[in-house]
């Protein structure tokens, strides 16, 4: 039974954790020779609101984490330093996780670090964030249920700077450590409070899902959460002494600006080469591009529609005098929803296979991808981003790149044919040449579309799909909504048969694109309500296996479970004189890793 989730949160977290990756250009515009101070401008429109690092997915943006609470907090394990999208085991607070032979039991090792206040940052700090997420993981974004931590760990023993993580199954450690390990963030045992100065022991060293200890940690929560969201204790001890990242917070003015100092006692390899950071709030992009060019922020962010159309031979395109314009794919996989509720009045049409995939086919993506970005952007023709690494898995070739020809031949070899410019079914049964189960004749392929409005290049992308889609013989009715009903619409209305929020899908706080949140059938973000018994054991053998991407890929890709789209290009301005032994260029995780910058 699928969970009814709360769409609005769910809807802020694909809009919010976009918002720095779709459609944005990272602008660098500073001498860095001697920089004492760096200046970046702030997602436009959007400043902290939350510190503690468990978010749910109505404070989890690039605004809070990435530019915010990384900074500050690390976690056990960091991916996405400098241009990469991999692990970063300098910046990690532990060694390499170790696999049982049974391959049930993961033993991960912390390295000697210290908090701010000089405490060590133990195996107990990692368990106090495993007991808090315990307590409450319906309220974590990323949380999947009865899929990998919490739900599947059954104990956690901390000794030292050993943790010893026992499942109730076998894992496919990759698939585990980027998207579980990855988000465990060691908390300052001072945290384990609810009143901030009367201590709560059982929370942090308590035995893993024990009554007394879950009991323990909702009321440690509750605290934490209402702290972390009031902004005037954000620069208190109570919070910079659990700091044992590179920078930490000296300053938050009601304005939003935060202004940030390197941390003196960061233990860390990489350490800050620039003593301060400053945070400056936008409002627009507008506002940042007169910034940039009045010097007065160091780091910001531009619209594509500020630069010349991209072609594969533009060179440095970028407007602003001594820059150079640097191409980076997002970690992020962009789509078209389908409703596959059972009473969908078209789901005889969508249950289909060579119909969505005709749908797929019809789909010029280069012309998209400059409809929607000036071309900065990437075609996909599976759920893995662009930037995957080979390594993890390929989908293998396309079967439907992009005819009009083999689209309608497609429709036409079902028994489908042209009235008055619409495919139609002529031919209505089971058998392999007729239209298919529960289309009756004179059906027409006519479908209704809804979108968020008032996103300018999604509304171009979505109109660009339309006018394709209808030179096949499809007709579609388009209508406009919030970001939050329009995927509500994908769950609850039964006249709509696809919806696009703006932006797809960004594979955070979960690194690895392995599906299971998208296309399992039982998860709170499979907003279309796709189930496919192939698909769930492709996705349960990824992460319980030590296998690829490459099966569930390429399943996707020929099963056409979402309309895939161009997935836009992050693209970052850099001076010259800015160096990084990582790379300037942004990371496709949305990941800052300042101390790198000199």
């Amino acid at each position: 039974m699928l969970r009814r989730p709360t769409f609005s949160k769910f809807s802020r977290l694909l809009v919010a954790s976009l918002a720095g990756l779709t459609f944005s250009i990272t602008v660098i515009a500073s001498n860095a020779e001697g920089l004492s101070t760096l200046r970046i401008a702030e997602q436009p429109g959007s400043t902290p609101s939350f510190i503690f690092p468990i978010n749910s997915c109505s404070t989890f943006s690039v605004t809070n984490v990435q530019q915010f609470q990384e900074l500050q907090y690390r976690p056990l394990y960091f991916y996405g330093a400098g241009s990469s999208s991999t692990l970063s085991p300098l910046l990690s607070l532990a060694n390499a996780p170790v696999l049982s032979h049974d391959q049930k039991t993961v033993t991960v090792v912390l390295k000697s670090w210290r908090f701010a206040n000089h405490a060590p940052v133990t195996a107990t700090s990692a368990l106090f964030y495993l007991n808090l997420y315990r307590a409450n993981p319906s309220d974590v974004c990323g949380y999947t249920q009865h899929i990998g931590i919490p739900d599947q760990l059954t104990s956690a023993v901390a000794t030292g700077q050993t943790l010893r993580l026992t499942f109730a199954s076998a894992v496919n450690l990759s698939w585990l450590q980027a998207n579980y390990l990855s988000q465990i963030t060691p908390f300052s045992l001072s945290w384990a409070t609810t009143n901030g100065t009367t201590p709560s022991p059982t929370c942090a060293s308590g035995t893993f899902g024990a009554a007394g200890t879950i009991s323990a940690c909702q009321s440690v929560l509750a605290y934490l959460k209402a702290q972390g969201a009031t902004q005037s204790t954000f620069a208190s001890a109570f919070w910079q002494q659990g700091v044992d990242g590179p920078y930490r917070l000296d300053n938050l003015a009601s304005d939003g600006t935060a202004t940030f100092k390197a941390n003196p006692n960061y233990s860390g390899t990489v350490k800050p080469h620039i003593a301060n950071l400053t945070e400056v709030p936008m409002h627009s992009y507008f506002q940042e591009i007169k910034a940039l060019q009045l010097g007065t922020v160091d780091l910001g962010y531009i619209s594509p529609v500020d630069l010349p159309v991209h072609t594969a031979n533009s060179g440095n395109n970028s407007t602003l005098k001594s820059f150079k314009l640097t191409e980076q794919t997002a970690n992020q996989a962009n789509f078209i929803y389908i409703n596959r509720t059972g009473t969908n009045v078209n789901a005889s049409l969508l249950n289909q296979l060579y119909i969505r995939q005709a749908l797929q086919q019809a789909l010029n993506q280069a012309t998209l991808a400059r409809t929607m970005a000036k071309g900065y952007a990437l075609p996909t023709t599976s759920p893995l981003p662009p930037s995957t690494p080979v390594a993890l898995g390929t989908a293998g070739a396309n079967p439907l790149n992009f005819s009009v020809a083999k689209a309608k031949a497609l429709l036409t070899a079902h028994g489908w044919a042209l009235v008055n410019g619409v495919f139609t079914c002529t031919s209505p049964g089971t058998g392999t040449t007729n239209c298919g189960t529960g289309i009756a004749s004179q059906t027409p392929l006519s479908f209704a579309l809804v979108e968020t409005s008032g996103q300018y290049g999604l509304n171009a992308l979505v109109s660009s799909v339309i006018t394709q889609w209808r030179a096949i013989g499809v007709s579609i009715t388009k209508s406009y909504d919030t970001v939050s009903d329009t995927l509500d619409r994908c769950h609850t209305d039964n006249s709509v048969q696809f919806c696009i929020a703006g932006g797809g899908w960004n594979y955070q706080p979960q690194v690895w694109p392995s599906g299971e949140q998208l296309f399992g059938s039982t998860s709170d973000f499979n907003f279309g309500h796709y189930a496919d018994a192939h698909m769930n054991d492709l996705l349960t053998a990824v992460q319980t296996t030590q296998i690829k991407l490459s099966s569930y890929a390429a399943y996707a890709q020929s099963q056409i479970p979402v309309i895939f789209l161009p997935v836009p290009m992050i693209l970052q301005e850099t001076r010259a004189t800015l160096g990084s032994i990582v790379g300037v260029g942004p990371s496709p995780l949305g990941s800052f890793t300042p101390e790198y910058l000199k």
